[in-house]
């Protein structure tokens, strides 16, 4: 078990992030993403689930909202914030589904409860400048680097750019305006950097001292070996790995696997508070070890 020098602990909507790893994971269920057939009366079931799963084992949640439509996005937004309380992800790889989803959000007064997923090194001056525009609050840095999935090209690029970009990723979030600043080390497949990866995590966390947090599940859906094979246990356990490293929020994959998720992970912050009892950190009073 690890203690981390010096960490800033975040409230993004009201739920807290970052810290000792005492501090459970917030748990990221992902919906609206591609392939998903889903109505928004199965959705809004979908997330009173994980609500009432977050409720019972008192892991904090919440949503990451997947959208590569200008036109798709605005009605996601809206929809989630008319079902839930909680603060959510807004996952937008498209330059103009990011500006369009973030200023709607300013627009209805939801920044402070929107993470944007990501600053990420594909951004160009235009859509930057777009983006100081915008008064956000929180973001997420995505740490991949596209010549390299070593652990020094993951710091690299938010530290300096690692000669990628002319400026760290995390620089470039302060040059926006972001407030609150999340790391996400970017989860490469099987084979081809995934092991780097959780070491990223612990790396990270303990250089920059941000919420760091990983989609790690994305590594067993690439995992070629798998294809063809039943590959959810594999899916939910590499969440657990991801706590071990250094985890404060894991992007755990489709909402669906809530059900499987929570109980996994209610047991893997309990064995780590205990154990980091004996190191003299104390869990929270509210937290899976004291009220399971």
């Amino acid at each position: 078990m690890f203690i981390f020098p010096e960490q800033k602990e975040l409230n993004v909507g009201g739920v807290k992030i970052g810290g000792q790893l005492t501090t459970p994971a917030v748990l990221v269920g992902t919906i609206f993403y591609e392939g998903q057939k889903i109505t928004n009366e199965n959705a809004e079931k979908l997330i009173k689930r994980q609500e009432e799963l977050s409720d019972e084992t008192k892991l904090p949640c919440m949503l990451d909202i997947f959208s590569n439509s200008v036109e798709d996005v605005v009605k996601r937004i809206d929809f989630v914030a008319s079902v839930t309380e909680k603060p959510f992800f807004i996952d937008l790889p498209e330059p103009e589904v990011r500006l369009a989803g973030l200023k709607h959000c300013e627009e209805v007064g939801l920044l402070d409860k929107v993470v944007l997923n990501s600053i990420n090194m594909s951004m160009d001056e235009d859509e930057i400048e777009e983006l100081k525009k915008i008064h956000i609050q929180n973001a997420l840095l995505l740490a991949f680097n596209p010549t390299g999935n070593s652990l020094k090209g993951r710091i690299g690029i938010l530290e300096n750019g690692a000669g990628v970009i002319d400026k760290g990723l995390i620089q470039v979030a302060r040059d926006i305006g972001v407030k609150k600043i999340l790391i996400d080390v970017a989860a490469t497949p099987l084979g081809d950097g995934a092991g780097t990866s959780l070491r990223a995590v612990f790396v990270a966390k303990s250089k920059f001292g941000y919420p760091t947090g990983i989609g790690i599940h994305n590594a067993v859906s690439s995992w070629n070996w798998l294809k063809g094979k039943e590959k959810i246990f594999c899916d939910i356990s590499s969440n657990a790995l991801a706590k071990l490293a250094g985890s404060d929020f894991i992007l755990y994959g489709p909402i669906e696997n809530s059900e499987r998720v929570f109980p996994v992970m209610a047991m893997t912050e309990s064995l780590i508070s205990e154990a980091l009892e004996e190191m003299g950190l104390h869990a929270q009073e509210d937290s899976p070890y004291k009220k399971l």
